[in-house]
């Protein structure tokens, strides 16, 4: 085996954690070497140490063969190694051509005068996506590009730079499943020209499909190392967690409570004024998890965010019990307070960006929605050491890895703001109602586990819970109920009993599917 990277003994310590111990991997030329484990498992940091942008403590890394030492990712480039990060690194007002070329040597118009000659860099840019099947407009804002289209143009940057070797950390976490198909034939396009990279997941499946080889990595150390085709999920699932692990959660059969909340025939525009979801009515009942299967961009969030009070509805209404008797009461414009202060929660699929504050502490992100426990009257003080110990409840609960209940959420990794996120939303003082998006998105199957164990829990308890989901399997697992949106409007009904898979497969791509008089489609098997 020629080896294009080899790193022996990394070990890189933060206060109260060791991100890498003594880790140790190697990457063949022309092979794909997959790191697999837990949010929180070291492979992020392992990554940054291989790029540059982190220096460790301990250990040695060959770059074909030469030992090396990078004081930045400049260093790192010059070798010819690549990196593309979990989140974007692109200046959204900037073009395709523009993000590609920035901090790159590159030819001007005349000599000796700082005219950049962008005919020449989009016919390179041009050049490279069709060798590697990266179709992307150089002149393109990267602000109007979609998630899989930002991705190409990372690719590009790097491919531009003409790397060797390429890093990709949790490449497919934004990306669509036609967009994961089409990376993995990027993937291996770059493979058949000679290019050697470092893949890292926690989604198994994936592991298996894209990998020559797969290293195991738990609690900052290197577990195994398994030839792709000498092992499976399940193996590497135990490997992960250090337990066996259920891929299976067992939902019971239950009498369910009356209707507590309804959504009548709601309409809501986006930012820019388009309508986005029209005409949606759906119905939940105390102990009910309703799933509602799609497509993204189908409208899902202003669905999620019309019913948490983030967004204001165009026409329609939604009711809600919020007391002991039986009379709804019209929420339809209550804000996003008014409605924690009802019993709704609300778990954001976006947990970075909209779960948390970033500068606040675990201890003052999981106290937010029941601040007024911890305040002092008359002043409001806040009460310090309740919200320490609370959070140290919560961190111990959720296996939320952190320094403790201090630590700046910022520095977490993106499962464990997750698991922060949940912890918090779960904790909702009088729960009623969960929506829950896309809550095992981009975690790992430990975490997967937990969170949809914890909707049963909620469920056996009586909480009525909305469960929007691109994860099909995800919606069969533990929905009482199943519906269908797609563009903007609720296409399917149908209870979750031997359902035809390939019949919700159709709605959610509106092949299939028309409506009733309340705006849906009933199907009972």
């Amino acid at each position: 085996m020629e080896e294009a990277l080899r790193a022996e003994g990394i070990t890189k310590k933060y206060p109260g954690v060791i991100a890498n111990s003594n880790v140790s991997i190697t990457l063949a030329k022309a092979e794909i070497h997959t790191l697999v484990g837990e949010n929180g498992a070291g492979k992020s940091t392992l990554c940054k140490v291989l790029y540059g942008e982190t220096r460790p403590d301990a250990g040695t890394i060959r770059v074909f063969g030469k030992t090396v030492s990078f004081r930045s990712p400049s260093d790192a480039l010059e070798l010819g190694i690549g990196m593309v990060h979990q989140h974007f690194q692109l200046i959204p007002p900037f073009t395709v051509a523009e993000n590609i070329i920035l901090g790159a040597r590159t030819p001007t118009a005349l000599p000796g005068v700082s005219v950049l000659n962008f005919e020449i860099f989009d016919k390179k840019i041009v050049a490279i996506s069709e060798r590697f099947g990266l179709k992307v407009d150089p002149k393109a804002r990267v602000a109007s590009l979609s998630a899989g289209e930002k991705q190409r143009v990372e690719l590009l940057k790097a491919l531009y730079r003409d790397v060797k070797i390429l890093i990709l950390d949790e490449p497919t976490s934004v990306l669509t499943s036609s967009e994961v198909t089409a990376l993995f034939s990027t993937l291996k396009q770059m493979v058949e020209k000679g290019l050697s990279i470092i893949f890292t997941t926690h989604k198994l499946e994936e592991a298996m499909k894209v990998s020559n080889r797969i290293t195991v990595l738990r609690d900052g150390r290197v577990i195994a190392e398994k030839a792709a085709q000498d092992t499976n999920p399940h193996e590497l699932a135990n490997l992960m967690i250090g337990r066996d692990v259920s891929f299976e959660v067992k939902r019971q059969e239950r009498v369910l409570g009356p209707e507590i909340f309804k959504v009548e025939r709601v309409s809501v525009s986006d930012e820019k004024g388009f309508r986005t979801l029209n005409d949606a009515s759906i119905h939940l009942r105390q102990g009910e998890i309703l799933g509602v299967a799609g497509v993204a961009g189908n409208g899902q969030k202003e669905l999620a965010e019309a019913i948490t009070g983030c967004r204001r509805v165009d026409s329609g209404r939604i009711l809600m019990k919020t007391s002991t008797d039986d009379r709804f009461a019209d929420v339809t414009h209550y804000s996003a307070k008014q409605m924690i202060a009802a019993g709704v929660a609300h778990i954001t699929d976006e947990p970075m960006r909209t779960g948390v504050v970033a500068d606040f502490t675990i201890a003052e992100n999981l106290s937010l929605k029941n601040i007024d426990e911890y305040a002092r009257p008359p002043l409001g003080i806040l009460i310090q050491k309740k919200m320490s110990d609370v959070a140290n409840e919560a961190i111990q609960e959720f296996s939320i890895k952190a320094r403790g209940p201090n630590q700046v959420s910022s520095d977490l990794s993106g499962g464990n703001i997750q698991r922060l996120v949940v912890a918090r939303e779960l904790s909702l003082k009088s729960l009623k109602v969960l929506v829950a998006s896309n809550p095992t998105k981009g975690v790992d199957v430990a975490l997967t586990e937990f969170i949809r164990n914890r909707l049963l829990d909620l469920r056996e308890k009586g909480t009525a819970i909305l469960l929007i989901s691109e994860d099909l399997d995800e919606i069969l697992a533990v929905s009482d109920r199943i519906v269908v949106i797609f563009n903007g409007k609720l296409t399917g009904s149908l209870k979750n009993e031997k359902p035809d898979v390939n019949m919700i497969g159709l709605m959610m791509t509106g092949l299939a599917g028309g409506e009733n008089e309340e705006g849906r489609v009933e199907l009972h098997y």
